[in-house]
């Protein structure tokens, strides 16, 4: 179950279309979609190799260290 990949889940809430749309046809060649398509990727590749269980790891220890820190502020 925490090995699946945030990508996985984006794409099951959000759908698999594109971040970027561009009402005009600039072509092929427009590098500003090219620039975009590019900066898509990267992003799609980072949350494919982020996992549930990895939040879960980022969270837990956050969570322990923020309630470390809480506790000496307390005293």
């Amino acid at each position: 179950m925490g090995d699946i990949p945030l990508l996985d889940i984006i794409h099951a809430i959000e759908g698999k279309s594109s971040l970027f749309e561009c009402g005009l046809n600039h072509g092929v060649d427009c590098v500003t979609k090219k620039a975009m398509i590019s900066a898509e990727e990267k992003m799609e590749e980072a949350l494919r190799n982020q996992t549930i269980a990895d939040l879960t790891k980022k969270f837990w220890w956050f969570s322990r260290h923020l309630t470390f820190f809480l506790k000496i502020l307390w005293i």
